[in-house]
């Protein structure tokens, strides 16, 4: 029933958009997708009249509904009569309302996932962020995702154009065999749109914080303050943006102008304000080796408010990756060990290899807390904290870290407004 589904709505969105025929930018790549395509919509909309997929439709069935710019109908069968009613009108009849953009994600987990959506959906601007081992239980390899996710640029139209985070060796790879003209983007002196420095801080009487960015392309120089988000990682997605920007021929000066109103996805590096006067680093969407490290790393370069104070590293495991799980854990925790932050809580039975590698590395055994479930961690740092300290929450969907965030926030009330998976369904 399921493939029968997706088959049906797949030839209704070709037919789509055949029919409308909206400019499609399409986003992929290993870690920070939707950032990166939240960041782009920021750009298009501003150029034509821009729709994007909501939350996290990636997939065979997301981008479908995305096209049809519908919300899944769950398993309501009258919403599912009324989604197949518009697809089928927006098939047939030209619609003046229809977006002349659409800003895409391609997600993928499997050979052959990302080559389906091009196909489904084929994009003229094609933007690739970050290559690295995610999903590596069902790809096999790092050269499987970096051939898979690569697609989204060696499968554009010759008259595209491809954006490829140069940052990124295997990403990088990519630009041998694009058809297409590409805009690479970077911190890089290889990029064309370049990152020249980001510096980042926080507001201890908010108990927020903001990142500054400065870039240069084509011998025109700007930069951006985002609020609320930490972490030079975090900034790729606004690079990625404005190259998009630069491919549709908008100036850097109007790029950073539209990127104002950007806003971090939720559970991307957010900063929120914790109990006891307290910042949360919020980093629960999801997590893999290189995202975990660079998530420690912001981490270990902020300082708590007093010199007494600590910093909390609350870690849930990272899944789907195979047969380098139990290494990739054990690099976190040495990572970790060589950090300097101060406190190591890990939370599930995987991060069990985190803590065994940090103590290994040198970490104090009175500085490393090992839960089984999130409710425990949760009660447990919020005893552990002070004012002025600071907890970061990463961990993979499956670990629901965004509990902990809750446990430790200032006000829970404001919950669905910030935090991920709030929904009734993952309640």
């Amino acid at each position: 029933m399921q493939k029968l589904l997706e088959s049906a709505l797949a030839r209704l969105t070709k037919k789509i958009l055949e029919k409308q025929q909206p400019y499609v930018a399409a986003v992929s790549g290993s870690i920070g997708k939707t950032s990166a395509k939240e960041a782009v919509f920021c750009v298009l909309k501003e150029w034509k009249h821009a729709a994007t997929s909501p939350k996290n439709y990636n997939n065979e069935l997301g981008v479908p509904l995305s096209v049809i710019g519908a919300k899944a109908p769950g398993r309501n069968p009258l919403k599912w009569l009324a989604l197949f009613g518009s697809a089928i009108r927006l098939a047939y009849f030209e619609d003046k309302n229809y977006p002349k953009c659409l800003v895409l994600e391609f997600g993928g987990d499997h050979v052959g996932d990302i080559e389906h959506l091009m196909n489904l959906a084929t994009p003229k601007l094609g933007v690739l962020t970050a290559i690295e081992a995610t999903h590596t239980e069902f790809y096999g390899s790092v050269e499987a995702i970096e051939k898979e996710e690569g697609k989204v640029i060696t499968m554009l139209p010759a008259d595209g154009v491809g954006v490829v985070n140069i940052d990124s060796a295997h990403s990088a790879a990519s630009l041998n065999s694009a058809r297409c003209k590409t805009i690479s983007y970077g911190f890089g002196s290889a990029a064309k749109v370049r990152g020249t420095s980001s510096t980042w801080a926080l507001d201890w009487d908010r108990l927020t914080a903001s990142t500054e960015l400065l870039v240069e392309s084509d011998r025109e120089v700007g930069s951006l303050e985002v609020r609320g988000v930490l972490g030079s990682h975090s900034c790729y997605a606004l690079l990625a943006a404005i190259a998009a920007g630069k491919a549709v021929g908008i100036s850097l000066e109007d790029c950073l102008k539209f990127l104002k109103s950007y806003q971090a996805p939720k559970g991307r590096m957010r900063a929120i304000p914790g109990i006891k006067g307290t910042i949360i680093i919020d980093d629960t969407y999801n997590s893999s080796p290189v995202a975990c490290m660079k998530a420690l790393d912001t981490l270990a370069a902020l300082s708590p408010k007093s010199g007494n104070g600590k910093r909390f590293a609350v870690l849930g495991h990272m899944a789907e990756l195979g047969a380098i799980s139990m290494r990739s854990h054990e690099e976190v925790g040495v990572h970790l060990a060589k950090s300097g932050i101060e406190i190591l809580v890990t939370v599930g039975e995987k991060t069990l290899d985190v803590a065994r590698a940090a103590r290994q590395a040198g970490m104090s055994e009175q500085c490393i807390f090992e839960f089984g479930r999130t409710e425990e961690a949760g009660r447990f740092v919020q005893e552990r904290m002070h004012p002025g300290d600071l907890v970061l929450a990463k961990g993979s969907q499956s670990s629901r870290m965004e509990r902990i965030v809750k446990e430790l926030m200032a006000d829970p009330r404001r919950a669905e407004e910030l935090l991920v998976r709030q929904d009734p369904e993952w309640i």
